[in-house]
């Protein structure tokens, strides 16, 4: 009975030292990721495309973006070596999803045609709403 008292013991301060571990595990990677983004994710064309790379087609999120196909597939090649967008296959090619949000991390999002008009429609929605 005392040895499994002892063990149960043990396996209580492991659960303890790797909830410590991982704790500070997320906040170091937390930092290092936000370094990556500081010098990666600089301008504001290039929030607007990492925030929007949600697995849709470069051309949809060039749009969106008001820049090229070209622009974002290049933006999509160099973070993914930065392991901050992952890889999505399609039928039509490979596409790329961001891995995080820029919003987690305090980084404002530059506003564009796109998002001021869901803005509008939701600020209309809730004066309905309200009424």
């Amino acid at each position: 009975m005392g040895d499994e008292v002892r063990k149960d013991e043990g396996k209580e301060r492991i659960v303890q030292l790797l909830e410590e571990i991982l704790k500070w595990t997320k906040i170091e990677g937390m930092k290092a990721t936000m370094t990556i983004f500081d010098n990666v994710v600089k301008t504001d064309l290039e929030k607007i495309v990492y925030e929007n790379s949600n697995g849709q087609k470069s051309r949809e999120i060039a749009s969106i973006a008001q820049t090229s196909h070209v622009t974002v597939v290049n933006y999509w090649r160099k973070w993914a070596k930065f392991g901050i967008v992952e890889e999505v296959s399609s039928k039509g090619g490979t596409r790329y999803k961001r891995v995080f949000s820029l919003k987690d991390f305090g980084i404002d999002i530059p506003s564009t045609k796109q998002n001021k008009s869901n803005s509008d429609n939701e600020s209309a929605q809730e004066v309905n709403e309200n009424e």
